[in-house]
């Protein structure tokens, strides 16, 4: 059986906008919750990261490099967009997990 479908469709095409990025994946919003109340309370995102890589059951750390930032939906875009060099989102849903990302420095800053 034939079957032909016809659409429309809108092609948006943008200059990708690439940031240098890593990320904490947690399983659960309580554990990605208590992780950002202690990056906001002055501890580093690498010692968090270190933490983590010791014990994976709390999470995963991501060092994810230069990314293009519109392979994230909309809600994800605008929360990296916002961040200055060396800032961090709050816990942000990620499929089943939660993930805190920061904006890290490139090499030619």
């Amino acid at each position: 059986v034939a079957c032909w479908v016809n659409q429309k469709m809108r092609v948006r095409l943008a200059e990708p906008v690439l940031y240098s990025l890593s990320a904490l994946l947690f399983p659960s919003y309580e554990i990605a919750d208590s992780v950002y109340n202690t990056l906001v309370e002055g501890r580093k995102f690498t010692e968090i990261a270190n933490s983590v890589s010791q014990s994976p059951a709390l999470g995963k750390y991501i060092e994810l490099g230069e990314v293009n930032i519109y392979q994230y939906s909309q809600f994800i875009r605008n929360s990296i967009t916002n961040l200055s060099k060396g800032k961090f989102t709050k816990p942000i849903k990620y499929d089943d997990h939660y993930i805190i990302f920061e904006r890290v420095q490139s090499s030619e800053d």
